[in-house]
């Protein structure tokens, strides 16, 4: 019985020569004056070093160079992981106002190269309104008001084309985003102790880079140009023969989006919050189990642990803040871009209603409608990328109770 005491007592003061220096960087209670705030900040820092290294930057430098160029132009070269770094340590933070103006500016510029397509649509309807005015009512007026219209449409749906298959590399692009970061982020996760919302969301964003996504490459995208395509022609001839097929392809397109992104956000959320608790409460009494086993000692493993989860989380949500920001300027510019033509056919439609026919500015509205959807298929998948990195951030807060 002495030897098996004698043991326990050697172990516990080895145990507590060992950890002595981490309880008193853990415990900022004895670290009344600036000297220990700044030891304080001094071993956040580190803890953020040591957890940094736990990133590949081979890794990271894929990510970046796999970056469409438009969004690599954005960010002018920045290295990520001091972009993460700086995150974690609250430095170098994006503002609103700064994010507002890019945008602004953005939407500008793009706007002004757009701005041929505005001349050229305004353009022929002076062109189908002088016509009119001169032929009347005969079948000259109708051939001339036709042939403008045909011209109108051929233009229109070159703008069309060409914006939808530029979101269609954007989403492309942000699904191949999405399977290079979220595996950094997971794994990040793991060594945490976050096991069960690993286990959740891993199977949930396999799911989002594939099925989702895909439907909305393959079907949202091309059923928003067939019904943009569809109404034009309708508007072409004037005779509203097939106006309900828009109609109804219409409809059926803003169920799709609305029940993928409704569905996909609402299973996730309720998926998170289980496995959080079930990690928040296996942290917590390997917490306890810690404190309680050895005395003095074992409140010295408490805290040190709680400092270690601490960086750990400051470190998880740079991570996350920096795929959030960098998921978002993969889909900037094609968003803007397409929004800059919206506004451009809802322009020439506005400006062209007091001389041109109904139909021709049928054809402006038909085509901005039509992008409406494209932007909207965009716009979810990235609005569910963003939600569901959120989610890991917020959720495994609650877990390390940090949050």
């Amino acid at each position: 019985m002495r030897r098996s005491r004698r043991r326990c007592l050697r172990l516990v003061l080895l145990l507590a020569l060992l950890l002595l220096p981490a309880a008193a960087s853990a415990a900022p209670e004895e670290d009344a004056g600036p000297e220990g705030q700044a030891q304080e900040d001094a071993t956040i820092e580190e803890g953020v070093s040591a957890w940094m290294t736990q990133l590949d930057p081979a890794a990271w430098e894929e990510i970046y160079s796999l970056l469409p160029e438009d969004a690599r132009t954005l960010w002018d070269g920045t290295d990520l992981l001091s972009l993460i770094g700086d995150y974690a340590l609250s430095e170098s933070l994006p503002t609103a106002e700064g994010a507002l103006s890019a945008i602004g500016d953005q939407l500008i510029r793009r706007a002004k190269q757009d701005l041929p397509l505005l001349l050229t649509l305004m353009g022929v309807a002076l062109l189908s309104a002088f016509a009119g005015a001169l032929s009347g009512e005969g079948s000259v007026a109708k051939t001339a008001g036709f042939v403008c219209r045909c011209f109108a449409l051929t233009a229109v749906l070159a703008a069309l084309a060409g914006r939808t298959k530029l979101c269609m590399e954007g989403m492309t692009a942000l699904v191949r985003f999405m399977e290079l970061v979220l595996p950094a982020l997971f794994a990040l996760l793991t060594a945490m102790g976050s096991v069960a919302a690993v286990g959740v969301f891993q199977p949930a964003t396999a799911l989002l880079c594939g099925s989702v996504a895909a439907c909305m490459r393959t079907v949202v995208l091309p059923v928003s140009v067939v019904t943009g395509v569809v109404e034009m022609i309708d508007r072409l001839g004037g005779t509203d023969r097939i106006s309900g097929i828009a109609k109804m392809l219409k409809k059926a397109l803003k169920w799709i989006i609305g029940a993928i992104t409704t569905v996909y956000i609402g299973v996730m959320t309720i998926s998170g919050m289980s496995s959080a608790g079930f990690d928040g409460l296996s942290i917590r009494t390997a917490k306890y189990a810690a404190s309680s086993m050895v005395p003095v000692v074992g409140g010295m493993v408490s805290g040190s642990f709680d400092t270690v989860l601490g960086c750990a989380t400051l470190v998880k949500n740079a991570v996350g803040t920096a795929a959030i920001f960098l998921s978002l300027s993969i889909v900037l510019l094609p968003l803007v871009q397409t929004v800059a033509l919206m506004f451009v056919l809802r322009l020439a439609a506005g400006l062209s209603g007091p001389v041109a026919e109904r139909r021709l500015i049928g054809i402006y509205d038909s085509a901005a409608d039509a992008l409406q959807y494209v932007v909207a298929s965009l716009i979810a998948v990235a609005l569910m990328f963003v939600v569901t990195v959120g989610l890991l951030m917020a959720l495994t807060n609650y877990m390390t109770g940090g949050g």
